[in-house]
């Protein structure tokens, strides 16, 4: 894979949020920026990076967060969690063609993190909004999410 550049990671010029984006990822391999996530713990900045960047660099870097989710790293990461699940809602719902060539590994990361929500460091209810998240997107299990995330 290539490392994406300036604009795959911002498209569009003029959408700030991606230029941040540009700023913190440019020229950083799939190792580099799962580093990056891991340092910021999932309520951090380049979580939400992964919103505003283009497609190229989304099906690029999305990779590194899920290597970080399925990582030892991540135990208990709640923060990171919610920002994934979020972020890939929203690209299934706004932008599904983003997610063509990578939903398999979507899968496996929503599923393990369904799997694993008992060890998440949150309250009950926290929890609850995360597999609200999953449910209410119809992304609850394997099945569902392979009907739904199909290459």
């Amino acid at each position: 894979m290539v490392i994406p550049t300036a604009s795959d990671i911002c498209p569009n010029a003029d959408n700030l949020d991606g230029l941040l984006a540009v700023q913190h990822f440019l020229g950083k391999d799939l190792k580099q920026a799962e580093n990056m996530f891991a340092e910021d713990r999932g309520y951090g900045e380049y979580w939400e990076d992964l919103s505003f960047m283009g497609p190229i660099a989304f099906r690029y870097y999305v990779l590194s967060a899920a290597r970080y989710l399925m990582s030892e790293r991540a135990a208990g990461d709640f923060g990171a969690a919610l920002s994934f699940a979020s972020c890939i809602i929203d690209r299934f719902q706004f932008e599904p063609d983003d997610i063509l060539g990578i939903s398999t590994k979507l899968r496996q990361v929503i599923s393990h993190l369904i799997s694993t929500l008992g060890k998440l460091e949150c309250h009950a209810n926290e929890r609850e909004i995360l597999l609200g998240l999953f449910t209410d997107a119809d992304l609850t299990d394997a099945d569902c999410a392979l009907s739904l995330l199909s290459d």
